[in-house]
Formats: C-alpha cells, structure tokens, sequence
C-alpha cells in the first residue's frame, strides 16, 4: 500500500481519499478509541475523521513553512521543522 497523495487530499479530491482512507483509518480510529470509548463511545468515529482532516491541514502548514525558510511565530517562541 503507497503513501497517500496528500496534495490530492487537501483539494478535497475523492478518489485520493477512497485511496488514503484504509492507510490512514486504522491509526485514527485506534488513537480515538482507546481514548474516547470508555468516556465518549459515540463519537468515537467523528473524532477519527475530523483527526484526519486536521492531519492533511498540518502538513499544508508544515510545507509552507519549509518553502519560506522553516521558521513560524508559534505562541512565543520561534520554532523549525528542522
């Protein structure tokens, strides 16, 4: 199974994610459970997905950092991806 093609991903194109989902679900949906179903059983699932929808928009950020030379103000402290 090949790495999803994240760029598809933040477009919002479907058939990357049809393609992505079964790489990424696993991960997402073990982390939410183990953390929300003894508290939250219900939303168990919307935590997953909305977990993957935040991961494509970190790495959106992360590339715009490393294209305009790896620093970002974050909080008060000067960060790099390096």
């Amino acid at each position: 199974m090949s790495a999803p093609d994240l760029q598809a991903l933040q477009r919002g194109d479907a058939a990357a994610w049809d393609m992505a989902f079964p790489w990424l679900w696993p991960a997402a949906f073990g982390a939410a459970q183990v953390t929300l179903q003894p508290y939250l059983p219900a939303e168990v699932e919307d935590v997953a997905i909305e977990s993957l929808e935040s991961l494509v928009e970190k790495v959106r950020e992360l590339r715009f950092l490393h294209r305009h030379g790896g620093f970002a103000r974050l909080g008060n402290e000067l960060a790099s991806p390096e």
